[in-house]
């Protein structure tokens, strides 16, 4: 397991963090943050690559974008022979308490380099021919086929036993 660090208090204009990581075959990394990663005023960058041959699992802490802060991120993993990854990523609206909610300039993150029939086919896997949508919600991309399958589960819960 490895718990990244970063130094101070978060990011501030012109800071760049790079992790690369190599999963080897019949390992197991977990990756995870101390705390959500602040990125204050400017603009700051974090990028991670991965090559995996074993198993990776990436549990970072939500970003945090603080008012007039720009941020961009990379995630980039290869994915190599039976390589299998867990990845989540996930956003704050800053400090609302002071006026910092969703107040940023910018926010740029992308899974580059996502292979979508490997992530289909590993879906399908795990969902046992259950459905699989892949959805750019931040577009509305895929959101009417989620919202209709949670209506379809609901009434199939909801129906009476025959």
């Amino acid at each position: 397991m490895v718990c990244f660090v970063t130094f101070g208090g978060g990011l501030i204009g012109g800071d760049s963090l790079e992790l690369d990581l190599h999963v080897a075959e019949g390992a197991t990394l977990v990756v995870f943050t101390q705390a959500t990663t602040k990125v204050f005023r400017g603009d700051s960058t974090q990028c991670t690559r991965a090559v995996v041959h074993g198993t990776l699992v990436l549990l970072p802490d939500p970003v945090a974008c603080f008012r007039a802060s720009s941020f961009t991120q990379r995630v980039d993993i290869t994915l190599c022979g039976r390589g299998s990854v867990v990845a989540l990523d996930g956003f704050t609206s800053g400090r609302p308490a002071f006026g910092d909610r969703w107040a940023f300039e910018a926010l740029d993150a992308a899974l580059v380099g996502a292979n979508l029939v490997t992530m289909a086919r590993d879906a399908l896997r795990v969902r046992e021919g259950g459905p699989v949508v892949f959805a750019r919600c931040n577009i509305g991309d895929g959101v009417d086929t989620i919202a209709a399958h949670i209506l379809s589960a609901r009434a199939d819960a909801l129906a009476p036993a025959c």
